[in-house]
């Protein structure tokens, strides 16, 4: 098993919804951090890049990841449901995800690089 496998088979396990403390005193759940493990199905995730930034980031019940065919997916931990964010021709990379918000490294048409950023309430930019 390669090392980004292994680290993101780390940060899937230790899934769950926090428990804290209100000032007086009663444990009150949180919102959820992450999600309960459901049966899905397993990932192919890209190497780790040059610098070596990991190809995925995860944000409550979400993970953003550059597939091993180079796509990168977005997946909802909590339903399984998957989309692709941004196509292989567009080379994403280090991956970024908040709140709703996903930001990650590409290249433009003309070659350049580029960060490209998308939200709940924004087109991709």
């Amino acid at each position: 098993m390669n090392s980004s496998v292994m680290a993101l088979a780390t940060v899937l396990a230790g899934c769950s919804v926090g428990i804290s403390a209100v000032p007086d005193g009663a444990p009150v759940a949180d919102a959820p951090t992450a999600c309960e493990a459901l049966p899905l199905p397993p990932l192919s995730v890209a190497k780790s890049d040059l610098y070596g930034y990991p190809p995925y980031a995860m944000d409550g019940c979400q993970l953003a990841y550059v597939s091993s065919n180079g796509n990168l997916m977005l997946r909802a931990l909590h339903s399984g449901g998957e989309e692709i964010v941004a196509s292989a021709s567009e080379h994403p990379r280090r991956p970024s995800l908040k709140d709703g918000a996903i930001a990650w490294e590409g290249v433009n048409t003309s070659g350049k690089s580029v960060v490209r950023v998308r939200s709940a309430s924004l087109a991709t930019v």
